[in-house]
Order: structure tokens, then sequence, then C-alpha cells
């Protein structure tokens, strides 16, 4: 439960464009490929969907949303690997958080962490040198 408080805590902060707060998710999605010929919809009726489906694989789909300032980003990708992940997260600081001082990220990853808790991480800009 004290994980929970500290995820709050952090989310709860001020919105300081400097020091922004980003949480990260990751959701596995299954592709379906219609096995049958869509039927056109007429003006009586809407076009109807054929629920019989054939699986066509799996993709990764990570969601980075800036709650306080009312951001978020999505991409796909076709597999889920760490280094998807990390390409994310290089993406977001290369470009939206590029002047940032620094970020704080909130990831809920279960299948990476252990004990099923949530991460909190904080990543400095590569464009600020150090003092």
């Amino acid at each position: 439960m004290a994980i929970i408080e500290d995820v709050l805590e952090v989310c709860e902060t001020t919105n300081d464009s400097d020091y922004p707060v980003v949480c990260m998710d990751e959701q596995q999605v299954q592709l379906l490929e219609e096995t049958r010929v869509p039927m056109e919809a007429t003006k009586q009726h809407a076009r109807p969907v054929n629920c019989e489906s054939e699986r066509n694989g799996t993709a990764s789909i990570l969601v980075f949303a800036e709650p306080l300032a009312g951001y978020r980003w999505t991409t796909a990708r076709l597999q889920r690997r760490k280094t998807d992940r990390a390409l994310g997260v290089a993406n977001l600081l290369d470009t939206r958080y590029v002047d940032c001082e620094w970020i704080t990220l909130v990831m809920d990853n279960l299948n990476t962490l252990r004990n099923n808790v949530a991460l909190i991480g904080s990543f400095r800009s590569t464009t600020h040198e150090e003092n």
C-alpha cells in the first residue's frame, strides 16, 4: 500500500514544465483478421459485424501521459521488448522534454519488476550539463 501512496504523492505535485511527471504503461493486444467478406450497410441497418475472425498476431501499445499537462502520446510496436520501451522514453526525452531539467517517470510494469510494484524514476535530459 505504501507504494501506491508514493505514486499518488508524485502524481499530485504541481505542474512544472521544467520537472514534468510522465506516466508510462503498455498493453498487449491481439490482432484479428476477418474470415468472411463484410456485408455492406443499408439505409435500414448499419454494417453488420461478423463475430468470426482469425488470430493474426499480437502488438504492444505503449502509452505515455503527462496528466497534469493534459498530454498523451501512444505508439504501437509489433513486438514487446524492453528496448522498445527504452526507445519510447528516449524519443520523448529527445523531443517533447528536450528542454526539461529532468522528468519523473512513473510506470507499472508487472512483468519486469519484482514484487509487482510501480517504479518511479527521474531522468535528466542529455542536453543539460552537470555543474
